[in-house]
């Protein structure tokens, strides 16, 4: 299915570029696999996240050289990976442009967020993108930043997963009305909505809940909530996913009981400690003194904003961010992964006002706004 996804985008052929992290996040590693299954191993690999910053558990440092050299080793010449930060995007820009001289085109798998770092840069050194196709996941595929892609000359392909459910759906070919849409695969799971009142930020959504299908499915789930929702709908497109009898479509995918910034996900829950009972501790105030707002996609940036009440005295904004990203990352090798992304990138800031309420009058820790 990943090979058909590119042969019907006319993606066959060209050389790939890997812009995800090595474990503790998996996500990497399974484009990694996929593409060296279908015999197109990544030219490169980067990370956006250092190893020495997440600073990974031994067995999971031996099976990403286990990954490399066990590849290499039956043929498949896959790429040791390569950390290089935001400010060293220009190095991913160099990169494709040496692909792109060959003249057949380029294909980057990334979250949006990164594939819009690397649109912006390519366009301020006055590089062109077309023929790059660049292959999201992980976080909304947003109008804006489709729009900040196309800007520079490139493509965007959304794909939908998730760490229980698995692959969830590939990018539609025929889609003119919306950047993200895509289309379910319905042999592996079944999906369902129903309307629910979100935890965080008051209103409704049309939640997606899940049924595993496929027999090597890796867990068994019976109408499982993910915490997303969109628009879920089925009609003819003219694409080869339709031909093959993949009607069902999924679009405008958003979260409503998690932070998605940069491919990182941390769940409200832990968020909501942090605000309610962390912040009050160190820096004073009560717990109805600070809220954490998601912001609008301005700039294609997904962005967060941690709101200091006026009642609390004077705080040093620098120390804010550090303690909510030391708290983010504890727990795991994982976590600690997602919150040096958060750091390297300043996803968070801080904004001194009153936190907001909600049109129902309700003052919420969390609020997740709509994006795009």
């Amino acid at each position: 299915m990943f090979d058909d996804l590119r042969q019907w985008f006319c993606l066959t052929g060209r050389p790939t570029l890997l812009w995800m992290p090595a474990l503790p996040s998996a996500a990497g590693l399974v484009v990694m696999l996929q593409l060296s299954k279908i015999g197109v191993p990544p030219k490169k690999w980067f990370s956006p996240v250092a190893s020495s910053a997440v600073r990974p558990s031994f067995s999971k440092r031996m099976a990403t050289l286990y990954l490399v050299y066990a590849g290499r080793a039956f043929g498949a010449d896959i790429p040791a990976p390569e950390y290089v930060s935001t400010e060293r995007a220009r190095d991913i820009v160099r990169c494709i442009e040496t692909i792109l001289e060959q003249g057949r085109g380029c294909v980057v798998c990334c979250s949006p967020s990164s594939a819009v770092i690397a649109a912006r840069t390519a366009v301020s050194a006055g590089i062109g993108l077309s023929g790059v196709a660049f292959m999201t996941g992980g976080e909304p595929l947003t109008p804006s930043k489709a729009a900040e892609i196309r800007l520079a000359g490139a493509t965007a392909v959304n794909m939908y997963a998730s760490s229980e459910v698995g692959t969830i759906g590939y990018g539609c070919a025929g889609a003119t009305r919306v950047c993200d849409d895509i289309h379910i695969l319905e042999g592996s799971q079944a999906v369902i909505q129903y309307e629910r009142t979100t935890p965080f930020g008051g209103g409704s959504v049309q939640s997606l809940l899940f049924t595993s299908l496929h027999e090597r499915a890796a867990k068994i789930l019976v109408n499982v909530e993910s915490g997303d929702y969109g628009v879920l709908d089925t009609r003819e497109c003219g694409c080869m996913f339709g031909e093959l009898g993949l009607k069902r479509h999924l679009h405008t995918i958003r979260s409503f009981d998690k932070l998605t910034g940069q491919g990182m996900t941390f769940v409200g829950t832990d968020i909501v400690r942090i605000i309610e009972e962390v912040l009050p501790a160190r820096f004073g105030g009560v717990s109805t003194d600070y809220q954490m707002v998601e912001l609008e996609d301005v700039g294609g940036q997904t962005r967060l904003d941690v709101i200091v009440g006026l009642n609390v005295g004077v705080v040093d904004e620098a120390q804010v961010v550090d303690l909510v990203l030391d708290e983010l990352s504890k727990g795991s090798d994982t976590n600690r992964m997602m919150a040096a992304v958060w750091r390297e990138r300043q996803v968070l800031r801080v904004r001194r006002e009153n936190p907001h309420l909600t049109s129902g009058g309700k003052l919420l820790s969390l609020h997740i706004g709509k994006k795009g």
